[in-house]
């Protein structure tokens, strides 16, 4: 098995963020890829995230460090100004 350094195996800390609903039941594991239609567009390990996850809902990715911003593009169209920041 080949490491490379675009697919580092590092788990982040996720958590689904769905205003009025917490105790979620079952995890599963899930493999993320961006919207770019690349191959190359998909992170090294997985998210444990519930389950129940549907399209629309929010996920908060801790220790992204300051890469997570600074490396955005309009690549193939895609790109937002929307920043949120969650309080505990």
């Amino acid at each position: 098995m080949r490491l490379g350094i675009s697919h580092p195996q590092e788990r982040r800390p996720v958590r689904l963020v769905r205003p009025g609903q917490r105790g979620f039941q079952r995890n599963a594991e899930f493999r993320v890829y961006g919207p770019t239609c690349d191959s190359n567009d998909v992170l090294g390990a997985p998210f444990v995230l519930p389950e129940c996850i549907a399209e629309g809902d929010w996920i908060e990715v801790g220790m992204m460090g300051a890469y997570s911003l600074s490396m955005r593009t309009k690549f193939n169209g895609f790109f937002t100004d929307n920043v949120v920041a969650l309080a505990n």
